[in-house]
C-alpha cells in the first residue's frame, strides 16, 4: 500500500510567485530580435557558397564529352533553316558519347561516323551527323528525340539508333525533354498514334509525361500578380549560389547516396540488374510506337542492339538478353523500313574500359560493361558506316555499297 505522505511529497507542485514578487516583463529591443534571422541568413549564405563551390568542382570533373541533344537543338534548327544540309541523326544513351580510358586522338562513334560517311561522298554532298544523345536515355526520350529533330531540322537522310537494354530500365522522360516536344507541338499526335495502335501502356506513359501545365496555362499564370511575385522571388533566389546550384547539388547528393548504398550492400558493376517485366513490356510498346512513327513519316531507320562487354560474370542475364533479341527481331520484321543489326557481341574484351578513380558511384577500377575505349568507338563506327552508306545508297541509287 502506498504511503500517502510519500505520495504527497513526491508529487510536483508548482509554486507561483505572489503579486508582490512578480517582475514586469520587458520587450527585447527590436534590433536584438533581428539578430537571429540575420545570423541565419549569413550562415545559409556561407554554407551555400561552400556547397556551390563543391558542386562546381563535381560538375567539372564529371562533365559529359558533349552536350545533351535538347541543348544543341536550337542551334541545329537555326543552321538547317539558314543552309539545309542532309544529315544523319544518331540516337543513343551515354555509350554514344562517353569514352573510357581516353587517349589522344580518340573520338566518339558519332564523330567517327560523320567523318567516315563524308569521306565516301562527293565534297558537295557532305553529310553532317547530329547526336541525339542523352545519358540514361529511355525509350520514351528516344521517341521524343526523333520527333523533335524531324519537326525542327527537317527529314533526316537516315536515323541511326543505338538500342541498349538500359533504355528499358525506366519509363518516362525528363522535364527538359518534354518541354522540347511541347515547343514543336506534336504531343497530341503522339498520344493519338499510341491510342490508334492499341498500345495502352505507351499511351498511359505519354499522357503522364505530358500532364504538366500547357504553355498557355503557364503564360496566363505569369500575367497574374502572384506569378509576377513568384518570378521576382525566383530571380532573387537564382542570384544566391545555394539556389542557383540546386540542380548540381541534387546530383551530388544523389551520387553520395549511391556511393554509400553501393558500399553498404556490396553492389559492384557486375551485380545483376533486375528489370521488372511490367517496365520492360511498357518500353516494348513505346519502341513499337517509335517504329510506327518512323514508318508513318517514311524515315529510314538503322536500329542496332548496342554492344555489351563479354566479361563474365556480368550484370545482364543471358536468358533476358535472349528474350530481348527475340522481341526486337519479331517487332522489327513488321516494319520494312527498319534495318536491324545485332551488335551485342560485336566488341571483344580488349575494346572496353574500367571506371576511373573518383567515380560518383564509388566503382573505382571496376569493369564498365557499357562504355568502350576509343578503339571500341572507332571499330563500332567502321561497322556502322558500311550499313549507313548502303542504306543511303538504297535511297539515292548511288554506288556507295561495296
Amino acid at each position: 500500500m502506498l504511503n500517502p505522505v510519500l505520495l504527497l511529497v513526491s508529487t510536483p507542485v508548482e509554486i507561483l510567485p505572489s503579486a508582490s514578487t512578480r517582475r514586469p516583463k520587458t520587450a527585447a529591443p527590436f534590433r536584438y530580435r533581428l539578430m537571429l534571422p540575420a545570423i541565419t541568413l549569413m550562415l545559409v549564405s556561407l554554407i551555400g557558397n561552400y556547397w556551390a563551390m563543391k558542386v562546381s568542382r563535381f560538375a567539372s570533373e564529371h562533365a559529359p564529352r558533349t552536350l545533351d541533344w535538347f541543348q544543341t537543338l536550337p542551334e541545329v534548327r537555326r543552321t538547317q533553316l539558314a543552309a539545309p544540309r542532309p544529315y544523319l541523326l544518331y540516337i543513343g544513351n551515354s555509350q554514344v558519347t562517353l569514352i573510357r580510358d581516353v587517349q589522344p586522338g580518340d573520338r566518339t562513334s558519332y564523330e567517327w561516323l560523320e567523318q567516315l560517311v563524308s569521306e565516301r561522298r562527293e565534297a558537295g554532298e557532305r553529310f553532317v551527323v547530329y547526336p541525339g544523345s542523352l545519358g540514361g536515355m529511355t525509350v520514351t526520350e528516344a521517341l521524343f528525340t526523333l520527333d523533335a529533330y524531324f519537326r525542327s531540322a527537317g527529314r533526316p537522310a537516315l536515323v541511326v539508333m543505338a538500342l541498349s537494354r538500359d533504355l528499358f530500365r525506366m519509363v518516362g522522360a525528363r522535364p527538359e525533354v518534354v518541354r522540347v516536344v511541347r515547343e514543336v507541338g506534336s504531343q497530341q499526335e503522339l498520344i493519338r498514334a499510341a491510342d490508334d495502335a492499341d498500345l495502352p501502356q505507351a499511351s498511359a506513359a505519354l499522357r503522364f509525361c505530358l500532364a504538366q501545365a500547357t504553355p498557355e496555362q503557364a503564360a496566363s499564370r505569369d500575367k497574374s500578380s502572384p506569378g509576377t511575385a513568384e518570378q521576382a522571388l525566383q530571380s532573387f533566389a537564382e542570384s544566391l549560389p545555394i539556389f542557383a546550384a540546386r540542380d548540381g547539388m541534387q546530383r551530388s547528393i544523389l551520387a553520395t547516396f549511391t556511393r554509400w548504398r553501393n558500399h553498404a550492400f556490396s553492389i559492384r558493376s557486375s551485380t545483376p540488374r533486375v528489370l521488372p517485366s511490367e517496365i520492360y513490356r511498357a518500353n516494348l510498346e513505346m519502341l513499337d510506337l517509335l517504329l510506327r512513327y518512323a514508318s508513318a513519316h517514311n524515315l529510314r531507320l538503322l536500329l542496332y542492339l548496342s554492344p555489351l562487354r563479354p566479361l563474365q560474370p556480368g550484370p545482364y542475364s543471358q536468358v533476358e538478353l535472349r528474350q530481348f533479341r527475340e522481341d526486337i527481331a519479331t517487332m522489327s520484321r513488321n516494319y520494312p523500313g527498319v534495318l536491324r543489326l545485332d551488335y551485342l557481341n560485336l566488341l571483344p574484351e580488349g575494346y572496353w574500359g574500367n571506371y576511373p578513380h573518383g567515380t560518383p558511384e564509388g566503382l573505382d577500377g571496376q569493369p564498365d560493361f557499357a562504355h568502350m575505349t576509343g578503339r571500341g568507338h572507332l571499330f563500332l563506327a567502321q561497322q556502322l558506316v558500311k550499313e549507313a552508306n548502303c542504306e543511303l545508297a538504297a535511297s539515292e541509287a548511288d554506288a556507295l555499297c561495296p
